[in-house]
């Protein structure tokens, strides 16, 4: 015996309306039900790889302004939690795996406008014209252990700068990104922020050394 399929149709903006307006102030059915681990993983699965949909969009500054009034006075959703050690390396990783795609990619550097920060600025202005800014997501470099987005190149040259924020890289280690590249074929040169802004003069003459190796031209402005 044949069993009837019944395909969904999509509603209509009106139906949607009316539906968002009959379920206004209602408790979802399925509040409080915990989740199976079969359905966790299920859930998990569908989701991995794919971004957010928020991600990639932008709020207008009305929609904003909204959004900042609503949540006025409230308490973030997370503020006082604490994910476990397991919970934190999950989501490290995940995110991790979503970098490693070349479209994930362009789409967060369409969405961000990436800029030099203030420090990559200083580095900027301070270096020769061969130092070129491609912290924009401009230029991929294939490691392997993945694909790396280097701060500056040095044109003509299979060297890359790294510049380091005190903050965000302080769990780092700078020798394992150096390793990284040389085990490709490149030289890296990394500096820490308080470097770059207390030991300008010596930032310079390094990087110009850096270069001269293989430029001769830059040995006389060491």
């Amino acid at each position: 015996m044949l069993k009837k399929i019944y395909i969904r149709s999509p509603h209509s903006e009106k139906t949607k309306q009316k539906i968002s307006k009959a379920n206004k102030g209602k408790v979802a059915w399925n509040k409080g039900i915990p989740r199976t681990e079969k359905t966790k993983k299920k859930l998990s699965e569908a989701h991995m790889g794919n971004p957010g949909y928020w991600e990639g969009t932008h709020r207008s500054e009305e929609t904003r302004k909204k959004m900042s009034e609503a949540h006025k006075g409230k308490p973030n959703g997370c503020l006082g939690t604490h994910r476990s050690d397991k919970s934190k390396k999950i989501m490290k990783n995940a995110g991790l795996k979503k970098w490693q795609n070349m479209e994930f990619q362009k789409m967060m550097a369409n969405a961000r406008n990436l800029k030099p920060n203030k420090l990559e600025q200083l580095f900027d202005n301070l270096t020769p014209q061969c130092v070129k800014y491609v912290g924009d997501f401009s230029l991929w470099i294939k490691t392997k252990k993945g694909s790396r987005n280097p701060d500056f190149i040095i044109e003509g040259q299979d060297k890359v700068i790294e510049i380091f924020g005190n903050y965000y890289h302080k769990e780092e280690d700078s020798k394992d990104k150096i390793k990284e590249y040389e085990n490709i074929g490149y030289e890296c040169k990394v500096f820490w922020e308080y470097e770059v802004y207390n030991e300008t003069k010596r930032v310079l003459n390094e990087t110009l050394k850096f270069i001269s190796k293989e430029d001769k031209t830059y040995e006389a402005l060491i």
